[in-house]
């Protein structure tokens, strides 16, 4: 397991814990997340000043990287990383079904392309939401302009938009006006 920063005294016993609020578990330490994503916690002195303590990071980025990133961190993080996993899985299915029963694109009825188009909405917007949020967070704690462009150079991030960059696509693809666009370079050249 990883170093940690708390002392013996700054250990609760297990019967203690319930009784924590998340308020509680924040005054009593600063939680801070380093470029490689991972989290380092230090505890802090009541007897500081407020100019002597490190930068304070936003609450909502540190919740959401913890929910997003870190499933070891509560139970909700660990349901989300689920529901994400099976979000994942019902995807591939999908993608795998849809030639299956429907058939390749253009044989299919308007309902049946209505039917595969939302399936990919749903799943394209709670991929690209997750993202969003763990970009924006991972910024918010870091403003920098290398923290923003190594986020992407994380190998799941790089991942994840390489998925959704391709879904974008396929559906810009099957546009009507993209298509006439293609065909009209296509045949200028």
């Amino acid at each position: 397991p990883p170093a940690c920063a708390f002392s013996e005294s700054d250990v609760l016993d297990a019967a203690e814990w319930p009784a924590m609020s998340c308020d509680d578990i924040l005054e009593r330490s600063i939680s801070y997340h380093s470029p490689d994503h991972t989290a380092v916690v230090v505890p802090t002195d009541k007897n500081t000043s407020e100019t002597s303590d490190p930068v304070q990071t936003p609450r909502w980025a540190r919740i959401t990287l913890d929910l997003l990133e870190n499933p070891e961190t509560s139970k909700a993080a660990l349901c989300i990383t689920r529901c994400m996993a099976g979000v994942v899985v019902l995807n591939v299915i999908c993608i795998c079904l849809e030639p299956l029963i429907s058939g390749k694109r253009a044989n299919q009825t308007p309902e049946e392309r209505a039917l595969w188009l939302t399936a990919d909405t749903i799943f394209i917007s709670v991929f690209s939401l997750d993202l969003m949020l763990r970009w924006l967070a991972t910024v918010s704690l870091e403003p920098k302009l290398m923290t923003a462009v190594s986020f992407f150079t994380h190998p799941p991030n790089v991942c994840d938009l390489i998925a959704i960059c391709e879904i974008y696509f396929d559906h810009l693809m099957h546009l009507p006006l993209l298509r006439a666009l293609m065909l009209e370079r296509i045949a200028r050249d």
